[in-house]
């Protein structure tokens, strides 16, 4: 076996590699080549970091995959997919390797990195995280939330503790006592499917909730014109997760309307098998906060997923805010 560390993402090579291992039940869509690849350029165009994908080959044959960045400043390797707006990172393996030949990749890529690491966002059952368990001083764990509904959506409600069924309840409540009748509309897939306009409304109610956010306890500087103006424009024109959100024919986005108002919306990613919708981004408009349109939204979705999908398993990322936890994660 040989490491070797590939810099430029384009390379046909790694691409082919990348889109095959990526095709492997259970890989996060935060993992495919076509996501990685705005997280790439953002990297590299805007960041004090150098993207690199570590790969450990046999001859002409790619193994292991682990895209990294260079942290010129503390001289160490961190994982690329470390960065806001993505809830997991892990390396991809050739499908064809039983779980110990993955381990004896991993081992291989830790005994000649030659440099410092620092490994972060792993699922519990990568072989990283158990190769690197014998050698690791600090490990912190991070809760992901995942909504899983095999027998339906009613069986999950059901489910729920007396809280979740009650948010859910006086969500639907508040709304048909006010004469609301809120609207669930989907969007599939690529640039086109949502018109412009539409999608500079839902990024109005993102940076607006999320400027709230910084206002009441943020960091010193959040909250500032300077701050708001410059974060705007970065998270319009050049996050890594906007611009994928935006392009990526894998995505679903769900909106609740009221009329021609945007009640919440949440932005998506579908796996490749139709198994798993991953949320990486959900906000709701403060003018309708009493009605707590996230939970509508989010049932209303999973109802969507039942009768019309094979998908059971709605990934709400990372982060265990309290209207997660009453849905069931």
């Amino acid at each position: 076996m040989e490491l070797k560390l590939v810099k430029k993402i384009d390379n046909k090579m790694l691409r082919s590699a990348w889109k095959s291992m990526e095709q492997e039940r259970g890989v996060s869509p935060f993992l495919y080549y076509d996501y990685m690849r705005y997280v790439w350029q953002q990297t590299k165009y805007f960041s004090a970091y150098s993207p690199v994908v570590a790969c450990v080959v046999d001859g002409n044959e790619f193994l292991m995959l682990l895209p990294l960045k260079w942290d010129f400043f503390k001289h160490r390797y961190k994982m690329l997919s470390d960065t806001m707006g993505v809830g997991q990172a892990d390396a991809l393996f050739n499908k064809h390797l039983s779980p110990s030949e993955r381990e004896q990749c991993a081992a291989f890529f830790f005994s000649h990195i030659g440099r410092k690491l620092k490994l972060s966002r792993l699922p519990e059952d990568s072989a990283l995280l158990k190769v690197c368990n014998q050698q690791v001083e600090n490990r912190k764990e991070v809760q992901l939330t995942h909504i899983c509904f095999p027998d339906g959506v009613d069986a999950l409600i059901h489910s729920l503790s007396r809280n979740g069924k009650e948010s859910i309840r006086r969500a639907n409540n508040r709304m048909r006592r006010d004469g609301i009748v809120p609207e669930l509309r989907l969007f599939k897939g690529g640039e086109n499917s949502m018109e412009k306009k539409l999608w500079q409304t839902i990024m109005d109610i993102y940076l607006d909730r999320l400027f709230a956010k910084h206002k009441h306890g943020g960091k010193k500087g959040k909250g500032t014109l300077l701050y708001k103006y410059t974060y705007n424009f970065k998270s319009r024109y050049i996050k890594h997760d906007t611009q994928s959100l935006r392009r990526l024919p894998n995505t679903l986005h769900a909106m609740l309307m009221h009329g021609d108002k945007v009640m919440a919306f949440c932005l998506c990613l579908m796996d490749y098998h139709g198994e798993c919708l991953v949320n990486p981004r959900l906000a709701i408009n403060d003018e309708y906060s009493y009605y707590s349109p996230g939970y509508v939204l989010l049932t209303r979705l999973m109802r969507y997923l039942e009768e019309n999908t094979n998908c059971r398993l709605l990934d709400l990322s990372r982060g265990c805010e309290q209207y997660k936890m009453n849905l069931g994660g």
